[in-house]
């Protein structure tokens, strides 16, 4: 199901900085945003542990087999300028490379992230820092993938908390992009600005890269720092365990480094339980001469429940007890604990249901990318959303209640900017008006499952087509709309040749102002919210109810832009860039946009 990026019984000892491991019953590096979502999906109906790896920097996999699914985002590396100073990156791209593209461009404050291992992904999530610089200073946004396949994006102040602290340390979601927003250095220091900018940035990145080679940090195999500081003892924690005469401790082939008391190498061979003994002896250490330290490495899959208390892993987030069945041939299979806990998890089958009563439940929320991801082309102060308000079950039993609604937030100054483009009203607000996407609109499209069959990559265009419907929703912020169903790529169905508002009772609009967190300004600017709900008689015949999803069925939706001017986006984004390529360069496809795509769309389970 989810070849050709999943291997099986694949070794993890190479998956991370420190080189430990067994074997992953299933390792997968998915391309694309679409295939972390299937690896996810995979792993909970299969009822299988999830864990999720960057570039495994600060990582420490069990030596014990993993019994599930191993994630790595590595392969998740575009990246594009939006602007002059605002970057999107997927998870998978490095902070290196980060640097490197703020190098290239001549912008300053990224320069600390060169040579800082890891990928941008995590960076985020344990809000990295080094020489000064901290990601939560130079992050606009972050947009993460929950384990029910959902997508959100929050505004910085949301997911940062402090020192190596995130909102995102405590929920099961995954980081798959962001957007970096650079300070405009030069101009708050006009006087003092080096006139050769890029010489500059290169000299601040081959200081930190200097820094590190003179500590040793790539010497052995690493993760760089074992604890956290803890400010409340006044010192680094590398200075406690140099106090303690800690350095050149050994365990095995684990050694504490001899440059920097706060390292821990693999001499060669080392296993994690070696390595995680000897993190428990230096933290034992602190801990009597009065420094409680925390783990600043994750450890990931089983470990020992001893192990587990002195190294008060049950800081880094849920735990689960490994439990086994005993066969009796007289008795039924009793369960048993085994005495080892599973740690570092994005999913565990035993996590608890964190709301009994989820909706109203965000399906996506996601700022729109330019179709062709073009540099320089991107938005700023614009998000969609699409929420499900009620439960399928009583959609069904309430057909004409709002079921779905899908929101355009804008922040007010740039309304006019991004939605230049208004149909002349004929009458009052809210007309409906044939050939609406000649003007500027957002787009919905929902589009039955079946569509899905037909998503093979490269050259299923060519396969037949379903018959299966699809729906698509035009809005301008003044609330003209327009709605058409298809039963094939842009074949009108019999009653949507002609389009007519009639066809849609219950579809309803709405426009309102209100503070949307992720677009927050420093003025708290508001935001206008315009958008329409969909009862449940309007989408059924886009749900598609399968063994997989029997509580709500599973639907593929899609948000557009067309603003005008040759301005087009999507959200979620497809991708149709080569394997080998880190970022777009700007090339512009033969063909038009087409926003009509179903085999595209991103499904989602509806509950």
């Amino acid at each position: 199901m989810l070849a050709p990026f999943t291997v099986e019984n694949a070794s993890l000892a190479g998956t991370t900085y420190y080189g430990m491991g067994g074997k992953a019953r299933y390792l997968s590096s998915p391309r694309s945003l679409s295939e972390v979502r299937a690896v996810v999906a995979f792993a909970r109906q299969s009822g299988l542990p999830l864990a999720v790896l960057g570039s495994g920097s600060n990582a420490v996999c069990s030596d014990a087999a993993f019994e599930g699914v191993v994630v790595r985002l590595g392969d998740l590396r575009r990246w594009h300028w939006l602007d002059a100073r605002r970057l999107h990156c997927e998870a998978g791209v490095t902070n290196t490379e980060v640097a490197e593209a703020c190098l290239e461009r001549g912008v300053r404050g990224g320069h600390w992230m060169y040579r800082m291992p890891g990928l941008v992904g995590a960076s985020i999530r344990m809000n990295a820092r080094c020489y000064g610089g901290e990601v939560s200073q130079v992050v606009e946004s972050v947009t993460t993938l929950d384990v029910a396949g959902n997508l959100h994006t929050y505004s910085a102040a949301e997911v940062f908390k402090g020192y190596k602290s995130t909102s995102l340390m405590e929920r099961p979601e995954i980081v798959v992009s962001c957007v970096f927003q650079f300070p405009d250095i030069s101009e708050k220091n006009s006087e003092s600005a080096d006139l050769n900018t890029t010489s500059q940035i290169l000299s601040d990145m081959e200081t930190c890269e200097r820094d590190r080679h003179s500590k040793h940090h790539f010497d052995f195999p690493s993760c760089g720092s074992t604890f956290k500081n803890n400010y409340a003892v006044g010192k680094p924690s590398g200075r406690v365990f140099d106090e303690l005469g800690l350095k050149g401790t050994r365990v095995g082939a684990v050694a504490v480094s001899n440059f920097h008391a706060n390292f821990l190498w693999n001499l060669g061979g080392a296993r994690a339980v070696d390595m995680l003994s000897l993190a428990a002896d230096m933290r034992s250490r602190a801990l009597a001469a009065g420094a409680d330290l925390e783990l600043e490495v994750q450890p990931i899959g089983l470990f020992d429940s001893a192990l587990y208390a002195q190294c008060a892993m049950e800081r880094l987030g849920p735990a689960y007890e490994e439990i086994s069945h005993e066969i009796n041939n007289r008795e039924p299979p009793s369960p048993k604990r085994v005495g080892r806990k599973w740690v570092g998890l994005t999913w565990h089958p035993d996590a608890q249901v964190v709301s009994q009563d989820p909706f109203p439940r965000e399906l996506f929320h996601l700022v729109p990318e330019q179709y062709f991801r073009a540099p320089d082309a991107g938005l700023s102060g614009l998000t969609v959303r699409l929420v499900q308000l009620l439960s399928a079950a009583h959609a069904r039993a309430q057909p004409d209640a709002p079921f779905l609604r899908w929101e355009t937030c804008v922040q007010e100054s740039v309304l006019a900017t991004w939605f230049p483009l208004a149909p002349p009203i004929q009458g009052t607000q809210g007309d409906f008006v044939d050939a609406l996407w000649t003007f500027s609109v957002s787009e919905l499209f929902l589009a039955h499952p079946d569509w899905q069959n037909q998503n093979k990559g490269p050259g299923a265009e060519q396969h037949a087509e379903p018959t299966a419907p699809y729906l698509e929703f035009e809005l301008t912020p003044d609330l003209q709309w327009i709605a058409l169903a298809f039963e094939g790529r842009r074949r009108r169905t019999p009653l949507s040749t002609t389009p007519d508002a009639s066809l849609w009772k219950g579809v309803q609009r709405f426009r309102e102002r209100a503070c949307i967190p992720s677009l927050q300004t420093a003025d708290g600017e508001p935001s206008v919210v315009f958008g329409m709900t969909f009862p449940w008689s309007v989408v059924a015949p886009c749900i598609q109810h399968t063994a997989q999803a029997q509580e709500g069925g599973v639907l593929l939706a899609q948000g557009a832009l067309s603003l005008g001017q040759g301005r087009f986006f999507l959200a979620p984004h497809w991708s149709r860039l080569g394997d080998n390529e880190t970022h777009c360069l700007g090339a512009r496809p033969a063909n038009a946009p087409d926003f009509h795509q179903p085999t595209r769309f991103e499904q989602f389970a509806l509950k």
